[in-house]
């Protein structure tokens, strides 16, 4: 059986790499063919017409890993068919339906799921993504009429960012919108029959209860799993330490609950009288335990990472509930492998690899009761019952985190070992009680709700010490190792994990040498390269020497949660191994160029800030870029175009950076208009002439004239905007205009991450298109 468990597991993690949409169609059918084939050789082993028994694992596994396969691309292929058509992108839809999610609300709008019941365009019975920027207040359950416009799902594409439209995928989520101004929009009931309606009641009820709280958002995130009232520097501060994971209804708390009745029940039920017990006590405590573990997944909205731990903890408590009982290795793989059934797409998440990475080394971890007859000392049992556990996962998350968030918080295991008790066996408890009572008696209720709100003050004031003792060594960022090394760090941490006596240690600290010793040059000899971010409608372009970085524009700040300096140019920059950015040029301070800036200072050292404004209200100064002289790195030269003071605007006034490598020029205008495009062409004339150039502002009608273009004459021009923005950007006539001027034509929103590498000593130039170079079929 563990075969066929670990083929079914490989063969649905192979499914995550396939390329096209259309594929998962064809490999379907070729899976079913594959299948009865293996069904054909299993039939003949079973009649003993192969010769050695030592195929059999090999059939079980092939056959495992072909149906895992074959189970990810239906899965697939049914969420494929169910997607937006291309024809009904942008146009006004009416539907119905019903809110299927607790709303989440920003500064400007409110952002639910919506199952739509009816629609007038045949689009219906799929679950979408609103954004509703009226007055009224959206609840869950509610069931709706709105007009809406809506587009296919889609997110940024760069390497290190979070894969948006992998999320949207696993949520089933068939498009995305908004509901436009209308009449037409309707409450049709003010609740369903849902678990939604009753998690929208409980949310208000707790959001009252906790209003004057210090910390009501993580109390509302501990009893509903709904974390969108803590602040993003909050939850940074959490991540820095490592214990985010405990103010999210995780598989941590699902299991601690889920232990504890059991506990509880096994001890309690002992003390009835043996007549009344028709099953042994440790099976009505594993009965009771499952169903905490649901009562509490389905609290929390039974979200992919609760699913994950109800189907753990069902899986591992079958052990007391079969009559013949299950090996351990064989439940946690049978666990792993109806998670990957109910959603195929988990194994791109990092949070599936962390729980069943965590799980599989305290499993291999675990001590042996002793068999001398003695006890161990107290200090003993401390070190293996709080101290020995974190330090098992630290050691077995370091890598993953490092692979996947570029970072290693160097004191969760310290923290760890008080806060998991203190949150998970004490702080939880009060909330899920301060619920209860809040139907009961709502003093009672307000006062335990305090009680865990000094209790979190208390906490939070000795972690934000600890954090500001260490400083900033409290975390380290380093890059992300090569695969060789991965390989390499992997089988040490093994050795590590392995029980005494199995395996040398002393082994394991040599593997990890690699990752003391002196990083390699991050670039090739005599190489530019040179990144459009995917950043939506906005601007975000690194520029790489051998010894130096530069990053001209750094996105918009998009909402207080999301800012694309922190979520998509740090993330970057990490995975690339670059701690410090020489030279930061903001072309003018709107929002899509400039908004980035403070969440990039908040994660990346800065060595200069150059802008036409200078009140950008960062906190360093600015130096003005009409002022600025040229400069020369690593045979690179750079230096920016024109001055003019009495520039129409803004964009007009737009640091224009030309940068000289080899026999190619590459220019980046901002968001200039026809105006300095003019002053430009007379001023310039044929040294304009550029290899790549950034659209100015973005394709807009306003800019890209044809003088301009004659000018310049670009080879590759890049549009940086966001899909099906509201703008218009690029315009079709601009895109058509460059065309004609026989410049090739490329769209972040189209391609991702666009990079270009030249080699300074010759005429080369290379060109790679991110979602070219890493095509799934979600994308």
């Amino acid at each position: 059986m563990r075969f066929a468990l670990i083929g079914y597991g490989l063969g649905i993690f192979a499914g995550a790499f396939v390329a096209t949409p259309e594929a998962t169609h064809l490999y379907a059918y070729l899976g079913q063919g594959l299948g009865l084939a293996l069904v054909l050789l299993l039939a003949l082993r079973w009649r003993r017409l192969l010769p050695t028994k030592r195929v059999i694992p090999v059939l079980l596994m092939g056959f495992g890993a072909t149906l895992g396969f074959l189970w990810h691309m239906s899965w697939a292929s049914s969420i494929l068919h169910r997607q937006l058509p291309e024809s009904l992108e942008g146009i006004n839809m009416l539907v119905t339906g019903v809110v299927v999610s607790l709303p989440q609300r920003n500064a400007i709008a409110q952002q639910f799921k919506f199952r739509i019941h009816q629609s007038d365009h045949q689009f219906s019975q799929r679950v979408i993504l609103l954004n509703y920027y009226g007055e009224a207040s959206i609840r869950g359950g509610q069931r709706w009429q709105f007009l809406v416009r809506l587009n296919q799902a889609h997110g940024f594409a760069n390497p290190a960012s979070f894969d948006y439209e992998a999320w949207l995928f696993q949520q089933a989520i068939t498009a995305k919108g908004y509901v436009r101004t209308s009449a037409d929009n309707q409450l049709l009931a003010a609740r369903s029959l849902s678990l939604t309606t009753l998690r929208s009641q409980l949310r208000s009820r707790v959001q009252a209860a906790v209003a004057d709280l210090a910390h009501g958002g993580i109390i509302l995130a501990l009893i509903l799993g709904d974390r969108s009232e803590i602040s993003q520097a909050s939850w940074q501060q959490l991540t820095d330490a490592g214990i985010n994971h405990l103010f999210v209804i995780s598989g941590l708390h699902i299991g601690l609950i889920a232990l504890a009745v059991f506990a509880l029940a096994d001890k309690l039920i002992r003390l009835l009288p043996a007549t009344l017990l028709r099953l042994p006590a440790q099976k009505f405590g594993a009965i009771l335990a499952i169903l905490a573990a649901v009562a509490y997944g389905l609290l929390a909205g039974f979200t992919l990472p609760t699913q994950r731990a109800m189907i753990m903890i069902v899986v591992f408590m079958l052990g007391y509930l079969a009559n013949r009982p299950l090996a351990i290795s064989i439940r946690y793989l049978l666990a792993l492998a109806l998670v990957m059934t109910l959603n195929p797409l988990a194994v791109v998440s990092a949070g599936f690899w962390f729980s069943f990475i965590a799980v599989a080394a305290l499993l291999l971890c675990l001590d042996l009761p002793r068999r001398d007859g003695h006890e161990a000392s107290t200090g003993s049992r401390i070190i293996h019952r709080y101290i020995k556990p974190q330090l098992i996962v630290f050691v077995a998350l370091a890598l993953p985190l490092i692979f996947w968030t570029q970072q290693l918080p160097l004191l969760s295991p310290l923290i760890n070992v008080f806060a998991i008790p203190l949150v998970a066996l004490f702080v939880v408890p009060l909330c899920l009680l301060a619920l209860l009572f809040l139907f009961i008696n709502g003093a009672l209720a307000q006062g335990l709700m305090f009680t865990a709100d000094a209790t979190l003050a208390a906490f939070f004031g000795f972690v934000e010490w600890i954090l500001a003792v260490v400083g900033s060594g409290a975390v380290v960022h380093p890059a992300a190792p090569s695969l060789p090394i991965m390989v390499v760090l992997s089988f040490a941490a093994l050795l590590l994990l392995l029980p005494k006596g199995v395996g040398n240690r002393c082994l394991a600290f040599a593997l990890c040498l690699p990752l003391f010793s002196p990083a390699p040059d991050k670039f090739e000899p005599a190489r530019l390269k040179l990144h459009f971010l995917d950043v939506g409608q906005g601007l975000a372009v690194v520029v790489q020497s051998r010894h130096h970085v530069l990053i001209y524009d750094t996105g918009a700040n998009l909402s207080p949660e999301f800012n694309i300096g922190s979520a998509v140019i740090a993330p970057f920059l990490k995975q690339s191994g670059i701690g410090r950015v020489d030279l930061v040029v903001i072309s003018h301070a709107d929002n899509d160029h400039a908004g980035g800036l403070s969440g990039l200072m908040e994660n990346v050292e800065i060595g200069a800030i150059i802008s036409s404004d200078v009140s950008l209200g960062a906190t360093m100064a600015i130096d003005a870029c009409h002022e600025y002289d040229a400069w020369t790195w690593d045979q690179v030269e750079f230096q920016f175009l024109g001055a003019y003071a009495e520039a129409a605007s803004n964009n007009d006034n737009s640091c224009v950076l030309q940068i000289a490598v080899g026999r190619h020029r590459i220019l980046l205008p901002g968001d200039i208009e026809r105006f300095s495009e003019r002053q430009l062409a007379i001023n310039y004339g044929d040294t304009l002439r550029s290899t790549i150039l950034a659209a100015p502002h973005h394709g807009s009608k306003t800019s890209s004239s044809y003088a301009f273009i004659k000018m310049v004459d670009p080879e590759v021009v890049v549009f940086s905007a966001g899909y099906r923005n509201s703008f218009g950007h690029p315009h079709p006539e601009i895109v058509a205009r460059y065309r004609r001027a026989g410049a090739r034509v490329l769209n972040t929103s189209d391609t991702g991450m666009i990079s270009f590498s030249f080699d300074t000593e010759s005429a080369a130039m290379v060109t790679s298109l991110y979602r070219q170079q890493r095509p799934r079929y979600w994308r």
